[in-house]
């Protein structure tokens, strides 16, 4: 089927261009037609540019919905399965000034071909493919807790990344090792559905519970996962993919050493905090007995104003997890404000404020707190 246009098409989008490859050509016959693949930041269009008469009074019909646009221009998804029916892509069309523009429900994959279907006064069919845009290889940022040292009845895993990441076969690309290299015999809890963040980007991964609580069933059969005095090494593989699927930029490797058993609550009332100056958007600062779950620390905690609203800023989680930091938006003002902490804050081996995550039975545990949260008073001046 001839085209009105040149074998190539220069194809404008942001700051790039590329080449679109055009089927069949009939200059004597002049432009009627025009495709283009257009380009506004990162959502690509479909654009038609019409200069046949009959063309423009089809499509001004179907703007005023005489005609389902379809009919007159339709999207499909190039396919090898030339068997089945084809479905042109849903979207919104636009017409303005001669020309419709054609934006697709869900975005365009960069990579793929599409077909274009002009059904005028001449029929044009068109195959426009949608760049790849090259993207840096994705990188795990952190993975916490950051210390070196880690008590034997570790809980909780963060894994960060710097892009979203395939789902759904995260746990083969962990590995914790022993000091002779051997691989720990399932050490995690390999949950059905993974604990992803919104964004994909941040993992949580459990060690199994199972085998970090005395008396239970798989501690006693299979052993506990980290042993004090012992060293580990915690991997993960650069074969993970990323959403668009490219490979880590590089593999992750820790060493770990075990140390005793943490049963120690979180205890606010130890924390040393200090408060920032009164005029400046200096961080408030607080500091804790021991490290505490990172997660946690950047959603459970907050700052009251002396008029009691809530104060928005930034927070920031430094020294291995043992110093949490609030920078406001707007200059602190003299007066008294407020932390306030859940009670379901919890440390490395996840135990919260509310109550150890191990009750010994041979010990006593005194109830430490009733409410839900921890309301400690700060003065600014």
């Amino acid at each position: 089927m001839a085209s009105f246009f040149s074998r190539s098409l220069l194809v404008c989008c942001g700051v790039w261009s590329v080449a679109v490859p055009l089927w069949g050509s009939d200059c004597a016959a002049g432009p009627q037609v025009r495709i283009a693949l257009s380009s506004r930041g990162t959502v690509h269009q479909i654009t038609v540019t019409l200069s046949d008469p009959g063309d423009v009074r089809a499509a001004r019909r179907c703007a005023r919905r005489e005609l389902p646009w379809p009919q007159l221009l339709a999207v499909y998804v190039e396919s090898s399965e030339t068997k089945s029916p084809r479905i042109p892509v849903l979207g919104r069309y636009v017409w303005s000034a001669r020309r419709i523009t054609f934006t697709p429900r869900f975005a365009f994959r960069p990579g793929l071909a599409y077909r274009v279907h002009w059904r005028g006064s001449r029929e044009v069919r068109q195959l426009v493919r949608v760049p790849r845009v090259e993207q840096p290889a994705p990188e795990l940022v952190a993975v916490y807790p950051t210390s070196a040292k880690v008590p034997e009845n570790l809980l909780r895993l963060y894994f960060q990344f710097s892009r979203p990441m395939t789902q759904g076969d995260s746990y083969r690309h962990i590995q914790l090792l022993d000091a002779s290299g051997t691989p720990v015999e399932l050490p995690f809890l390999e949950l059905g559905e993974e604990l992803w963040d919104p964004t994909g980007t941040r993992l949580t991964v459990l060690f199994d519970p199972g085998r970090i609580k005395r008396g239970l069933k798989p501690r006693e059969e299979v052993g506990p996962i980290l042993e004090e005095g012992k060293r580990y090494r915690l991997t993960v593989s650069d074969r993970w993919l990323d959403a668009a699927g490219r490979p880590l930029k590089r593999g992750f490797e820790r060493l770990w050493e075990a140390t005793g058993p943490d049963h120690r609550q979180p205890a606010p009332e130890r924390w040393q905090i200090t408060p920032p100056r009164q005029g400046t958007r200096q961080p408030l600062s607080v500091r804790f007995a021991g490290p505490l779950d990172h997660g946690m620390l950047q959603r459970v905690l907050g700052v009251v104003s002396p008029q009691g609203r809530a104060v928005m800023g930034e927070i920031e989680v430094d020294q291995r997890e043992t110093r949490w930091r609030f920078r406001p938006q707007r200059e602190w003002s003299s007066g008294t404000y407020r932390l306030l902490v859940d009670t379901a804050l919890e440390d490395a081996a996840g135990n919260s404020i509310k109550r150890p995550f191990e009750v010994d039975v041979f010990r006593q545990i005194q109830p430490r707190l009733r409410s839900e949260t921890v309301d400690l008073p700060i003065e600014i001046e």
